[in-house]
């Protein structure tokens, strides 16, 4: 798939594995790939973000840092989640640990094999394509890769809550191959 992509946004998609290595993720998702496009600065993705207002450190600082693991290795969201049913993740875990002598979701649970695309980073990387080719683009780069990522994230994604609605982007995509070509 990846054959009509720039070389910027090959380097974009292959530098999401080891940030989702980095974070002990079991999959690349859409916030790997935003991170890795806008790690270019002089990437189209960047400008366009840095267009609507979101430079690549503004980007970084939305988007955040991953889920914090807690106990059992669960995000916080799905520990709060099992918190509102009335499971205690902390007491779980530590009676697993005594009875079973390792800790739940610890070290060992990080993934050792490859992190591949997770199903919304496969659509956006999809749209992407999708979406070059309706512009009539010969390639696809960094900025269709930011375009099928936000379409995935939707109107209430962190960027688009900022303003960097996939609509804006888009503007801004076609008018800057406009002025390139």
């Amino acid at each position: 798939m990846l054959e009509r992509f720039t070389a910027r946004a090959r380097a974009a998609v292959t530098a999401a594995e080891p940030l989702a290595r980095q974070e002990g993720a079991a999959s690349i998702t859409g916030r790997h790939l935003l991170l890795a496009v806008v790690a270019d600065p002089g990437s189209g993705a960047a400008q366009v973000l840095a267009g609507l207002g979101l430079p690549p450190d503004a980007v970084c600082w939305v988007l955040g840092p991953p889920d914090a693991v807690g106990p059992a290795g669960l995000s916080a969201a799905d520990a709060a989640a099992l918190q509102g049913l009335g499971i205690d993740v902390a007491d779980v875990a530590r009676r697993f640990e005594q009875q079973h002598g390792t800790p739940l979701g610890g070290p060992s649970r990080r993934p050792t094999r490859r992190p591949r695309l997770d199903r919304t980073a496969r659509a956006a990387l999809a749209h992407a394509v999708h979406t070059a080719q309706q512009l009539r683009h010969g390639a696809i780069g960094t900025e269709h890769v930011l375009l099928g990522v936000l379409h995935e994230q939707g109107p209430d994604g962190p960027l688009a809550v900022r303003g960097a609605t996939e609509a804006a982007a888009r503007a801004a995509v076609v008018t800057g191959w406009r002025r390139a070509g």
